[in-house]
């Protein structure tokens, strides 16, 4: 990471608690605050470099690191994952120490309470057997009839929050492949996901962290298979979830955010727009303490609000909030990687945005914007999604009017289609079509296609699986109103 940028991302309420830790530490005159004050008012490295002069080097921007690090700990004390339970066992360390067993013991007892939840207590089952045998014989008796069934539940509850961990990169490493299954391999893939993970349910509720991942892999596997209402039910739940239990925030805020914002994608697909604008307002009032979770959530909020906008035909609204957003968006893309964080969500963006060009009169920024994504992702691993971008540049091709790139576009992924054998009913049906408009037609004949066109993609809508070739550009409403227009 760069320490310019991460200092410079701190609120305002970090810096100043980082202000009073280091007079604490009785860092005000170092060369620590010399560079940390020249990172906080934006300064270019080369710049600072030549300020401190012989000061600068790679240690003191290792030091500085670690102090603005402790300071972060003490100030997020209270909302670090496990911090609690933490100091439980530092207290147990402190009064056993000390020679206070009982108040050890109880100090290790509410821990495992707290740990319980996310099966984390089995590191301190030494210490709660040590602390325990030098205290009462009946407490020992008790500890020793016990043992084999508390450490067999705690191992298996530390076991299906792992299997859950494990689940969800299954889920995670095919997401990166597709956005809904269309290919038998991957409705296979799902199904036998799917019942593998029902195999876990009673087990998972042992523990709100398991649980919460339950219903995510729950969710999102569903979503790629095209139950979008089991997937909403699922992140129905964690919104529940997380408002009785609201430490989960402080465990895993980006699943959780993530979750909150399936739920506006699952009302976005069904077509409530009204329940998506809600839904959205609840994910815009989950508590963000750190800057980064705070610009996540609002970028996630504008792609969600942007998908929204072109859905509902409000195109101009689409693009102004595009360009309100493109400064911050700017500075959140600068600290992040798009290829790994916000891979589908930057897919979404580009398809959405170049819909609300198109559709509000800006065709040649449309077709420029879907010509860079077409060129720039040869290599995609969603492939679903290129060969959707494929097809709507053929579309804006045709807006264009210009047959010889349409007819070089055509033969291009006529091409592609056939090496990734993605010939399903949507592509053949949006291929022959494109064919039949490059012969000399008369208006008649026009007309025709598209009203054949309309036929074929509606009978293909009413197919789960068919249907999700349409999630980032809707190819039968394009035809309905280009036959409209004639």
């Amino acid at each position: 990471m760069k320490l310019n940028e991460f200092i410079l991302g701190l609120s305002q309420a970090e810096k100043r608690y980082f202000t009073r830790f280091s007079v604490f530490q009785k860092l005000g005159k170092t060369n620590y605050m010399k560079l940390f004050l020249s990172y906080k008012k934006g300064k270019q490295e080369n710049y600072v470099k030549k300020e401190l002069g012989e000061n600068y080097s790679a240690l003191l921007k290792q030091q500085l690191k670690n102090k603005v690090l402790e300071s972060l700990r003490y100030f997020h004390r209270k909302s670090i994952p496990f911090n609690s339970e933490n100091q439980l066992l530092q207290n147990a360390f402190v009064l056993k120490n000390r020679g206070y067993w009982p108040e050890a013991k109880k100090a290790l007892q509410k821990a495992k309470i707290k740990s319980n939840n996310h099966g984390s207590f089995m590191h301190a089952y030494s210490d709660l057997a040590f602390v325990q045998s030098r205290l009462s014989k009946n407490g020992i008796e008790q500890l020793i009839e016990n043992w084999d069934l508390e450490v067999n539940a705690q191992l298996k509850l530390q076991e299906i929050v792992l299997q859950m961990d494990k689940k969800y990169l299954e889920i995670s490493l095919l997401n990166k492949e597709i956005e809904s299954a269309r290919k038998p391999i991957h409705k296979k893939l799902l199904t036998t996901y799917i019942t593998n993970l029902e195999s876990f349910k009673k087990a998972a509720v042992k523990s709100d962290y398991s649980l919460l991942y339950y219903h995510y892999n729950l969710g999102l596997s569903n979503y790629l298979l095209g139950n979008i209402t089991v997937s909403y039910k699922a992140m129905n739940t964690i919104y529940r979830l997380v408002n009785s239990n609201s430490y989960l925030l402080n465990l895993r805020k980006d699943l959780i955010l993530r979750s909150m914002a399936n739920r506006v994608l699952c009302t976005i697909v069904v077509g409530d727009f009204s329940l998506a604008k809600t839904h959205l307002n609840d994910l815009a009032s989950i508590p963000t303490p750190t800057t980064f979770y705070a610009s996540y959530k609002k970028y996630l909020s504008y792609v969600l609000e942007l998908m929204i906008f072109s859905k509902t035909g409000n195109y101009i609204g689409g693009v102004n909030s595009f360009n309100e957003y493109s400064v911050q968006k700017k500075n959140f893309i600068s600290s992040v990687s798009i290829e790994t964080f916000i891979y589908q969500e930057d897919i979404y963006e580009t398809f959405y945005y170049a819909n609300c060009l198109y559709k509000s009169g800006a065709k040649r920024k449309a077709i420029l914007l879907m010509f860079e994504f077409v060129s720039l992702m040869k290599n995609t691993d969603k492939k679903d999604a290129y060969s959707a971008a494929r097809f709507f540049y053929l579309v804006l091709l045709i807006e264009l009017n210009d047959d010889e790139l349409i007819y070089a576009e055509l033969r291009s992924v006529e091409r592609f289609l056939k090496e990734q054998k993605l010939f399903f009913s949507v592509e053949k049906i949006l291929l022959q079509f494109v064919k039949n408009l490059m012969i000399k037609n008369t208006s008649y004949q026009i007309r025709a296609h598209y009203n054949a066109l309309i036929d074929d993609l509606e009978k293909l809508k009413e197919d789960s699986f068919e249907r999700n070739a349409f999630i980032y550009f809707d190819f039968l409403d394009w035809a309905k109103a280009k036959v409209a227009s004639f």
